[in-house]
């Protein structure tokens, strides 16, 4: 397209894309858009301006000296989050929010970002045609999400760059996170394995590649039983790239019963022969997946009754039965991570990272 510049935005340009914003968003009004939503979305010179201060990543498109369209992407955790994307009407239909939102995914591989993804309200449906075209996946619908306005969430992941600091031949390890998991479940086992990465890049342990660990989930966001709140590296769609996937426990584990994907996802990783591991309450998502039956395991002892039903219960803090390796409560997180270290590397590295943590069992 001639006559038109893609360039990053100035605080001087805070104005002009207030107006963008303005004007794009004032026909929704029409098709009864929350005014609210409205006025969430249509942010303040100001906040603009320091939003690009601040280094965020806000793109204008440029004629003559007038901005007529705008785009926005906050990275977090190898992700880039598509904030915003407006033209103004004048200019609308001329392929200028492809251009943006192809120059945000050009930014994001620049970054080396795993993945891109945003949502947006389920009335908007020629920007819904646009991110399908552009190759978005739908991935989840968030009723009433947006001040009474149901939205719908979108992805797409990108190949990771061939410069990725990651080795192709090194494991790569998952721990499923979701509302409401206990906070320790998780934090245990992931502070010992990445301790022992990070040793290794030091030079303190020596050895073969130590896996690199991601926190993964549904959601972008995840409220922790003790309302911590976490981002996880990645969304995920199936598991399929794991060499192992640890699911913790806490109050939101009754909710996975429910998700006929993430547990179809499960038993095929034990079909595969790939380790699956679980802490507290997490072995009834492994239960619930058929992976525990007829086999040996363990969980936090006030649900130990509940899951005899599906395996021989054994009262240790980690119970190692094939492929599959179950942990007790709570703390036993720290134990499994141990546990599974010593399985990857050998005791010589767990004994390090055990001396590194002072940990004493």
């Amino acid at each position: 397209m001639q006559g038109i510049a893609i360039r990053e935005a100035r605080p001087a340009d805070a104005k002009a894309i207030h107006d963008v914003l303005a004007s794009a968003f004032l026909d929704m009004q029409g098709r009864g858009y929350p005014t609210r939503a409205l006025e969430t979305a249509v942010i303040s010179p100001e906040t603009i301006q320091e939003r690009i201060r601040q280094g965020g990543h806000v793109l204008v498109v440029e004629t003559e000296g007038q901005v007529v369209g705008t785009a926005s992407g906050l990275e977090e955790h190898e992700t880039l989050h598509v904030c915003s994307v407006a033209v103004d009407p004048d200019w609308q239909e001329r392929g200028i929010a492809r251009k943006l939102m192809e120059a945000l995914e050009a930014y994001a591989k620049q970054m080396g970002c795993r993945k891109l993804w945003l949502h947006t309200a389920w009335a908007m449906t020629e920007a819904i045609q646009l991110y399908e075209r552009l190759g978005y996946q739908r991935e989840g619908y968030l009723p009433q999400h947006f001040y009474g306005e149901d939205f719908l969430a979108f992805g797409k992941v990108l190949k990771r760059a061939a410069e990725s600091p990651t080795p192709a031949s090194d494991p790569l390890g998952a721990i499923l996170i979701f509302p409401g998991v206990e906070e320790l479940d998780f934090i245990g086992v992931y502070e010992v394995l990445t301790k022992a990465k990070a040793m290794q890049a030091e030079g303190t342990v020596e050895g073969k590649s130590l896996p690199e660990v991601l926190l993964i989930a549904h959601e972008q966001r995840i409220v922790c039983a003790n309302r911590l709140v976490v981002l996880p590296h990645e969304r995920y769609t199936d598991l399929t790239a794991f060499e192992f996937v640890i699911v913790p426990g806490g109050r939101g584990v009754h909710a996975l019963r429910e998700d006929d994907a993430l547990l179809t996802h499960l038993a095929a990783l034990d079909r595969e022969g790939k380790t699956i591991c679980s802490v507290c309450t997490g072995a009834l998502v492994l239960a619930w997946a058929g992976i525990l039956k007829g086999r040996k395991a363990t969980t936090h002892h006030l649900y130990k009754a509940q899951l005899e039903s599906h395996c021989q219960i054994v009262d240790q803090r980690v119970v190692c039965d094939g492929n599959v390796i179950t942990a007790a409560g709570v703390s036993s997180s720290l134990d499994l991570g141990f546990f599974l270290l010593e399985q990857l590397h050998g005791s010589k590295t767990a004994e390090a990272v055990t001396q590194r943590l002072e940990y004493r069992s």
